[in-house]
């Protein structure tokens, strides 16, 4: 997840197998804490992550044309001063994956995400969407 800038959110297939991402989505909370399914940007049928693959979902910006993983838009964003909620959506609107973003995690030019890259303990790292996290 991003600090400012385009704000992004990653997902690594840290599996053995292919993971198809067909009708999957990205939302963020409401003030309860709850997924919002209906805002979900959701990935097209046929997006599968190969083992050690990424996903992109840009919030509230386009796509970098210089993507190379795939990537939709989301019509929601993180809220950086008061912290927020990012979901995963099943094709039918299950949470699989909730993770908190903290008020202000990530400073100006830094994303927060996880290091060892998609499995270790979240931290502010270097932004690097579609490739392994760095520490700054």
């Amino acid at each position: 997840m991003a600090g400012t800038g385009a704000d992004f959110v990653e997902i690594l297939n840290t599996g053995t197998g292919e993971a198809n991402l067909s009708g999957y989505g990205v939302t963020d909370s409401d003030s309860g804490g709850n997924p919002r399914p209906t805002r979900a940007a959701r990935f097209p049928m046929g997006t599968v992550l190969r083992p050690g693959g990424y996903a992109l979902v840009y919030l509230e910006s386009n796509c970098p044309g210089t993507v190379t993983v795939p990537c939709v838009r989301a019509e929601v964003g993180i809220g950086h001063s008061s912290g927020d909620r990012v979901h995963v959506l099943s094709p039918t609107d299950q949470s699989v994956v909730s993770e908190r973003y903290p008020a202000t995690a990530a400073p100006s030019g830094r994303s927060y995400g996880r290091i060892p890259n998609g499995t270790g303990a979240f931290q502010v790292t270097l932004r690097t969407p579609g490739a392994v996290n760095a520490a700054p």
